[in-house]
């Protein structure tokens, strides 16, 4: 594996059952990365570098929110997408790592996983640590574009997107500011008992909210969230019930007559398996369709208009 003290290789791959053009289509959209990659709370195209693209990535490590930039570029004729860190994180020195989609056939095709990295010393045990991470995460993700490459090809139902919007007669920057501002959550949303920031710096947070739930209880979240002032904050729900897999978000603010649009877009994946355990046997993936669009739709309303009903009438 190793070329010579500072510089190694490493190679993972996966048989994924669909057809490689689709697979390589959904590595190459950015806004599947938060559905497809558990670690993912936002991902952004900041602008150029050259051939490469700037973009920004907003992952949970551990109990917080990391932020850094990555250089990409995109093959679609073959099939390939480079990636390198703008700034390594010590003690590597440099880092590229490649997707390289070969179709085997129509409907299935090998995903590899390459990364090629220097380290800025000669410790072994630093060697040896960096090949573990390295080891680890690419087989997460290798398997975790495996899972959405086959779900995408042949149960697309279990993923979808729900949508709903609300006019604020309000300035987007005070929109943006009580949207963001959690602390002060239980002060104005009725249905909000505690909203406890564990990290909140540089728009990144990590929070643990209590809400009030129409039987009367109290529904414990854990969120990591991601603010770009003005127009955008995304979040990801950490803690989900037995029915989804993900459960990924995106406030859009926009100018509106008189104010401000909010635009909430919720991506679930459902899981299959925990259908039944919490909506009860003989359940189907459409009831679970139907259960998740009603109570995500209703929980997003039930937020943006009473954000509404305190920049209106405060």
């Amino acid at each position: 594996m190793a070329v010579h003290e500072r510089a190694a290789r490493a190679a993972h791959e996966v048989t994924v059952a669909a057809p490689a053009e689709a697979v390589h289509r959904l590595l190459a959209d950015l806004d599947n990365w938060p559905w497809i990659f558990q670690p993912f709370v936002h991902v952004e195209l900041l602008g150029t570098d050259g051939d490469f693209e700037r973009i920004g990535m907003w992952t949970t490590t551990g109990d917080e929110v990391v932020h850094w930039v990555a250089l990409r570029r995109v093959d679609d004729a073959g099939l390939r997408i480079d990636f390198r860190p703008e700034s390594p994180a010590a003690p590597l020195e440099t880092m590229r790592r490649t997707w390289v989609v070969e179709p085997l056939s129509e409907r299935k095709c090998t995903v590899r996983l390459l990364h090629h990295y220097t380290l800025t010393g000669d410790d072994p045990a630093a060697r040896e640590a960096t090949a573990r991470v390295i080891d680890t995460v690419a087989e997460g993700e290798t398997a975790a574009v495996r899972a959405a490459a086959e779900m995408s090809s042949d149960a697309a139902e279990l993923l979808l997107t729900v949508t709903d919007a609300v006019d604020i007669a309000a300035p987007e920057e005070a929109v943006y500011r009580t949207l963001y501002d959690v602390r002060a959550w239980p002060g104005i949303l009725s249905h909000v008992a505690r909203a406890t920031p564990l990290q909140d710096a540089d728009g990144l947070q990590l929070v643990e909210i209590d809400t009030v739930e129409t039987s009367g209880g109290l529904l414990a979240m854990r969120t990591a969230r991601v603010g770009r002032p003005p127009h955008t904050l995304a979040y990801k729900q950490l803690v989900l019930p037995p029915v989804g897999r993900s459960h990924h978000v995106r406030w859009h603010l926009a100018p509106a007559p008189g104010g401000t649009r909010v635009t909430s877009e919720q991506t679930v994946v459902i899981d299959r398996e925990g259908i039944e355990g919490m909506l009860g046997r003989g359940k189907s993936t459409a009831d679970a369709t139907a259960f998740v669009r009603r109570e995500l739709s209703a929980k997003a309303r039930l937020l943006l208009d009473g954000v509404k009903e305190h920049l209106e009438t405060r």
